[in-house]
């Protein structure tokens, strides 16, 4: 039997993927048993493999050496390999097809160390989010098969992550492979685009039903956030949640406008945007960004005031964009707390319209 990096590589993202569709055929099952959880874990293990195997793919055609741990001094057979490839003028000594079929015990450098090198080195392609998707791809499967995973309501990240990652694999690890139509057929990257089609129209509602309590306090402040300074039209909620998804309002005597809400599960924020879908603003999840009154207990009970962040320049909102929301220099903070006025948010939001 022979099976090389590449062709290694495509056969773990193709069992990653066969279990990621399992689990996403089954999402709403009942079951919370190991078998069914089962699928996902599998689909990250095999999916994280996948791509620690693509990444030493890439890194063996930038420098071989980059990939192996060697004390080449005094490792006579590497320098043998290594001069058969000075002579023979071949770019490559092939040591990853020798540490396959020899008794040599050959290392190959750690995951974190294979995508840190891939970030560092393709810089132009590969950017600091996309680092982090992996690195947590790598943490998830490090949980998974060592330890175990516990969460009722935010299991949906892992799904993030995964679908992150398959779009990377589809604009950078497969562009980057040499030959890459000899081991990708079109039908694995079909079913690549097939899967994340599946999980993008799950997870918006996974993610609000995740989040259920958290958005119902937010939606709540914003009914006095919106009853202070504006006169209201009109409103629309939605059927399950009753959250807001638009408002039709005058502000001051000349200004009519409408805002519509958008549920991130990407920016994990709620994204309020214009009636032609340029943002007005954030309201991040995130824990620090929400601030709750506390009992003798110090159990959380109302939520007293959050943070509403204003994009510093006009902004077309994007789906499937992951915007750096806390950055000073990507928004403006204002907080949004009793008795706050809706106004300072419209005219920031004038101003950026101007």
């Amino acid at each position: 039997m022979e099976i090389h990096v590449i062709e290694n590589a495509v056969n773990s993202l193709e069992v990653g993927l066969d279990f990621y569709n399992k689990f996403l055929d089954n999402i709403d099952n009942l079951d919370i048993s190991v078998s069914h959880f089962g699928n996902l874990k599998f689909t990250v293990v095999a999916i994280q493999n996948a791509v620690e195997l693509l990444s030493k793919s890439i890194l063996l055609d930038v420098n071989e050496l980059i990939v192996f741990n060697l004390d080449i001094e005094n490792d006579p057979v590497v320098c043998n390999m290594l001069r058969d490839q000075f002579y023979k003028k071949h770019k490559k000594a092939n040591i990853a097809y020798n540490a396959v079929f020899s008794r040599n015990d050959y290392k190959t450098i750690e995951y974190s160390k294979c995508i840190s090198l891939i970030m560092k080195i393709f810089n132009n392609k590969i950017n600091q989010k996309n680092y982090n998707t992996l690195s947590l791809l790598g943490e998830y499967r490090n949980t998974l098969t060592h330890l175990g995973y516990a969460s009722t309501f935010e299991w949906y990240k892992i799904l993030i992550v995964l679908n992150e990652t398959l779009k990377l694999i589809l604009k950078f690890y497969i562009e980057n492979i040499n030959n890459f139509d000899r081991y990708f057929s079109n039908e694995t990257i079909e079913l690549i685009k097939v899967t994340l089609e599946k999980s993008d129209k799950i997870l918006p509602d996974l993610w609000v039903a995740s989040n259920d309590p958290i958005l119902e306090d937010i939606n709540s402040k914003l009914d006095n956030y919106f009853s202070n300074g504006i006169n209201i039209d009109e409103i629309k909620q939605d059927k399950v949640y009753g959250f807001y998804e638009s408002i039709i309002f005058k502000y001051k005597e000349d200004v009519n406008l409408k805002w519509i809400f958008k549920y991130s599960y990407l920016n994990e924020a709620i994204i309020i945007t214009d009636e032609n879908n340029r943002i007005v603003c954030f309201i991040s999840l995130d824990d620090e960004n929400l601030k709750y009154k506390k009992d003798d207990n110090n159990i959380p009970t109302e939520l007293e005031k959050m943070d509403i962040y204003i994009p510093k320049k006009l902004l077309k909102y994007g789906q499937d964009i992951k915007y750096d929301i806390k950055s000073r220099n990507f928004a403006s903070k204002i907080e949004c707390e009793e008795n706050a006025n809706v106004g300072t948010l419209i005219n920031m939001y004038l101003k950026n319209c101007s």
